[in-house]
């Protein structure tokens, strides 16, 4: 069975002015790490995306972006709705990939395989987009530099120790390193590499 002949879950219904609130939310959360933001848009259906991270997928993808899936994403259903709605294509490699989407954060316990950008273009770096079970502003990690005016606590059920340290390794190769996006169901925050993150218990804005 083709593409054409299987259902498509619908994405924007308005594409150019969901699209621009869905980039503004995302940039926002972006440029305020860790202050959480409901998303303005959910697309349910995706393929085994959760709704925020499909959002995520049509606001930022396009057709010159490689995407990652982990084994659990990775289905023929949601490779589909990707491809229909953006026109990117997926690679099982992920120092190739622009954007890569996690069904979870445990897949981002092992060694670090995305791409940490170069010096000349740190910006070529992995964004890695995190399904999360939730999203609170406090415990957790003390967060502070870039678009944090004093500090912001953060934390996430799904983020553990394990993480943390890896994100302040992340840190210290600025420049260079990975951005990420943690979704939830209906909400999402963002942890760029340029945050500072201070393990000891969070306190903050």
């Amino acid at each position: 069975m083709t593409m054409s002949q299987q259902t498509i879950a619908q994405g924007f219904t308005d594409l150019t002015h969901q699209s621009q609130q869905s980039f503004k939310a995302i940039m926002d959360a972006m440029a305020q790490p860790g202050k959480i933001y409901d998303a303005p848009h959910k697309l349910s259906d995706a393929g085994a995306l959760n709704p925020v991270a499909a959002m995520v997928a049509l606001t930022l993808c396009d057709a010159e972006t490689l995407i990652y899936l982990d084994d659990t994403l990775n289905t023929t259903e949601t490779r589909q709705f990707l491809a229909f709605h953006t026109g990117a294509a997926t690679t099982s490699d992920p120092q190739k990939a622009q954007f890569a989407f996690l069904s979870s954060a445990e897949a981002l316990e092992g060694d670090h395989k995305f791409n940490m950008g170069k010096h000349e273009y740190p910006d070529q770096s992995t964004t890695v987009i995190v399904a999360v079970n939730d999203l609170v502003n406090q415990a957790g990690a003390t967060l502070s530099g870039p678009g944090i005016e004093t500090s912001r606590a953060f934390a996430s059920s799904s983020l553990n120790q394990k993480f943390w340290q890896q994100a302040e390794a992340n840190n210290a190769e600025y420049p260079l390193g990975i951005d990420h996006i943690f979704v939830t169901e209906t909400q999402l925050a963002a942890l760029p590499r340029s945050t500072k993150i201070n393990l000891d218990p969070a306190q903050g804005e």
